[in-house]
């Protein structure tokens, strides 16, 4: 906004900058009493989440946050005292002033509570070039869901670097990483979901670090053509800001240690979902290939780990002790058991697989793309199953990601259902 002052004289232009709202406002970290509301402005501000039961506001409660400079003038506003399966409005003021603007969202229903619970899910998004459209989420809106889950690569940032001579990943740019969070929150199919249902959200490789990544580097692959493999190394502290990134830009669930990643769990009425972390404890995918001649070939290492020892250890305390009836695990990569007769396949050269694949592409190519999913993380994969066969944990589903494609299939290959 531009103002005019007549001071002796002079006609002189002042500047007068006003807070705006650059992203959100978004709702995550739902239970059946609370909420957490996210917003972004574009200079420091206060912000305030006024919220109800009904539009009129007659009857509200206020929770009010000062925006986090460091981290692009975001804020999470946690949102309390809520009732269960109760549709709430809210709207925004900054430093006092009433946005243009109401939006809503539906609590989960307490926990002893049987009934349907509608949520969809999604990974894979942002392909192709800016501005991206995601149609999809049009269709999702038409279902009125009660949950939104995004499982992985919700778009794909890893564009910075120059493989393989160059390791300048995208979260080792702060700034960088901060836009990348607006520009995701800012698409309008999306945008129209994200005003009237809670979402919740865990990175796979692409939104984490690049493609095929781990704690501590990325795998390098040459598609193209004959060429070796290699894990690049990641660089100094962008593990730490990939973290840091989602604590403080997205309204997420209480997280249990987040210097092993962003692993979380959360109940809804019958259900509890329990998201996991595949990047930011994993081993390096190429640590299970070992090379002879010019070929490679699966070993099951002992220690070789997707998950990381805490993370493991959080996740099956956690399946075992919870009462829910259905048991929903989030995985940003596949976890059918049977992707691993694949890799034998491979190896053995067995028809039909074998001919396919190198007729097609090099067959180094798709074994180095198995070795990302839990089949190549063979002996953390049987103690997941051995441990829910052992404790006769009943009605578990995966969740998972990264496939670019939708189908279901009911745990007769896979060895637990999966979508």
């Amino acid at each position: 906004m531009k103002l005019w002052v007549l001071l002796a004289g002079l006609c002189l232009p002042v500047f007068c900058w006003s807070q705006n709202i650059l992203s959100g406002p978004i709702v995550g970290g739902v239970t059946a009493n609370a909420a957490s509301v996210y917003l972004q402005t574009n200079l420091p501000a206060t912000i305030e989440v006024e919220i109800a039961s009904d539009t009129s506001f007659q009857t509200s409660s206020r929770f009010q946050q000062t925006t986090n400079e460091p981290f692009g003038n975001a804020v999470i506003i946690p949102v309390q005292k809520l009732e269960p399966l109760t549709t709430y409005f809210y709207r925004i003021r900054i430093n006092d002033s009433l946005q243009t603007g109401c939006y809503q969202f539906q609590t989960f229903p307490a926990k002893e509570t049987n009934g349907n619970f509608t949520f969809t899910v999604g990974a894979c998004q942002m392909r192709g070039k800016d501005p991206f459209s995601e149609p999809i989420f049009n269709v999702m809106l038409k279902h009125k869901p009660q949950l939104f889950l995004e499982v992985g690569d919700w778009g794909y940032p890893d564009t910075t670097d120059l493989l393989p001579d160059k390791n300048t990943f995208f979260p080792s740019n702060l700034s960088y990483l901060l836009k990348y969070y607006q520009k995701r929150y800012s698409i309008k199919e999306m945008k129209a979901l994200f005003h009237s249902t809670p979402v919740d959200y865990v990175y796979d490789d692409h939104d984490f670090m690049n493609d095929n990544s781990s704690r501590n580097s990325c795998s390098y692959y040459h598609f193209d053509g004959p060429g070796d493999v290699k894990e690049i190394p990641n660089p100094p502290g962008a593990r730490r800001n990939a973290i840091n990134g989602y604590y403080h830009c997205f309204p997420h669930y209480q997280l249990p240690d987040t210097s092993e990643g962003i692993y979380h769990s959360f109940r809804a009425g019958n259900c509890e979902f329990f998201v996991l972390d595949n990047r930011s404890a994993r081993s390096s995918n190429l640590d299970a290939l070992v090379k002879k001649g010019k070929k490679y070939y699966y070993r099951n290492v002992p220690q070789h780990t997707m998950l990381g020892e805490k993370q493991k250890q959080w996740f099956l305390n956690a399946i075992k002790s919870s009462d829910a009836h259905w048991k929903f695990v989030v995985s940003g990569v596949n976890f059918n058991h049977s992707f691993r007769s694949m890799i034998t396949m491979l190896e053995e050269k067995k028809k039909p697989l074998y001919n396919f694949i190198i007729k097609k592409v090099y067959t180094k190519r798709i074994l180095t793309s198995l070795v990302d999913t839990w089949a190549g993380f063979q002996q953390e994969h049987d103690e997941i199953l051995q441990f829910c066969r052992e404790n006769n944990i009943q009605n578990v589903v995966m969740l998972s990601g990264d496939s670019h494609l939708a189908c279901l299939e009911d745990g007769a290959m896979g060895a637990l259902p999966e979508m």
